[in-house]
């Protein structure tokens, strides 16, 4: 097992459906709305989607997909090495 070190920052605050980012999008500690879109779920549920999009997001800026294969960047992730 992998582990990888994601930046939490504004996670909470930030949509996972539109990605609008405000302060009061976190209206309780249980409870996301979006001021943008009204999309709501359970606040914790909202940042972990977050949390995997920034992941995935990670992988692709290192050249690796989600499936493991290697885009055209040329580029390759290898756990453990990185």
């Amino acid at each position: 097992m992998q582990v990888v070190k994601v930046d939490p920052r504004h996670t909470s605050q930030t949509c996972s459906f539109c990605h609008f980012q405000h302060r009061s999008n976190r209206r309780s500690q249980s409870l996301f709305k979006c001021r943008e879109c009204s999309y709501t779920l359970n606040a914790d549920l909202n940042a972990s989607y977050n949390i995997r999009e920034k992941y995935l997001s990670s992988l692709a800026s290192l050249g690796t997909s989600f499936a493991g294969g290697s885009t055209s960047t040329g580029l390759s992730f290898h756990p453990g090495t990185g």
